[in-house]
């Protein structure tokens, strides 16, 4: 089900990027950001354990972005921050060992978001977004991972300079309590 509605979604937001292909002229850019993710996830999945993760860690991300609009962007992230040490809990109800263990665990995810601006000067704007990201969480061995389909929303400033370089700073959360501080640039084409 939850893939149905992924198509829906992106088959909705294409229907409104075709009629904006004229509307700017570089509507296109491609993205690469680098800044510090938190997770604070326990993930519970029946088995002998749970993994409980509340760290930070260096994340990279590319993306690709058009204008809709002047003050409204579509952007597609793929980011990914590797290394997040998971504990080993015990799920209720159950007696374990009193064996406690650190693994190492990988955050993934692809994300499509609608950016609104408000443009302060010609190269001077705040910007928010708004989309829908498709996470995973994989494990090294023992503790189990977990995956879904949460909402991301988050705010920044970009600085357009010479007319196709922009640099962002911006932060972001999603509703599965991964959140990310980024600085990026783009090239617009």
């Amino acid at each position: 089900m939850t893939y149905f509605i992924r198509c829906l979604f992106l088959v909705a937001l294409s229907l409104l990027v075709l009629p904006a292909a004229a509307q700017s002229e570089r509507p296109w850019s491609v993205s690469v950001h680098a800044g510090s993710a938190n997770l604070d996830r326990l993930v519970r999945e029946s088995g002998s354990w749970w993994s409980d993760v509340d760290d930070r860690r260096a994340a990279l991300a590319v993306g690709v972005g058009y204008d809709l609009l002047p003050v409204l962007g579509l952007r597609a992230l793929y980011e990914r921050a590797n290394g997040f040490d998971a504990l080993n809990v015990c799920p209720d109800g159950q007696v374990c060992p009193a064996v406690s263990f650190t693994e190492e665990m990988d955050f993934s995810h692809w994300q499509v978001a609608l950016e609104p601006r408000y443009p302060l000067t010609n190269e001077w704007s705040l910007f928010a977004s708004l989309g829908v990201m498709d996470w995973r969480l994989s494990r090294d061995d023992v503790l189990p991972g977990d995956s879904g389909t949460d909402f991301v929303y988050g705010a920044g400033v970009a600085w357009r300079t010479m007319g196709q370089f922009e640099l962002r700073v911006e932060y972001q959360r999603s509703g599965v309590d991964y959140d990310a501080f980024r600085l990026g640039g783009a090239l617009r084409f």
